[in-house]
């Protein structure tokens, strides 16, 4: 990904502070997925390390899309979801753009996969 422009730097945070604001969210960030690098990112939690996340969410996301190419999937995964004992994270594209994700990470007590789900999904298309 090339250098990012201030006006994407601020969409970027926003976009994080909005998962945020959701029932139950324990942690959001954007990230580069060819690079793993983290463009934007943030934690209820001070021992969670979002640069780290974001790192290994890009893994995940490269691998996921290289066993679909392998099998000869086409069509492109909308979100993945990691279910934990009592949180989730749920990592996808942001807009069209393959080459950047975000990730949020849940409390299941407080909130449902599906309502999640739909919210971060309008975050990502819109940003908003």
């Amino acid at each position: 990904m090339s250098t990012l422009t201030g006006a994407q730097a601020e969409r970027y945070q926003q976009m994080v502070v909005e998962c945020l604001a959701m029932e139950g969210a324990r942690e959001a960030a954007v990230f580069d997925v060819a690079t793993g690098t983290l463009l934007a990112g943030a934690a209820r939690e001070t021992h969670f390390d979002t640069a780290r996340a974001a790192s290994g969410s890009a893994a995940l996301v490269r691998e996921t899309l290289a066993t679909l190419a392998a099998v000869g999937i086409a069509e492109l995964p909308q979100d993945v979801l990691i279910s934990f004992t009592e949180h989730f994270h749920i990592v996808g594209s942001v807009q069209d753009d393959q080459s950047v994700y975000a990730f949020i990470g849940v409390d299941k007590a407080a909130t449902t996969y599906a309502l999640t789900r739909l919210r971060f999904a309008q975050i990502r298309s819109h940003g908003r």
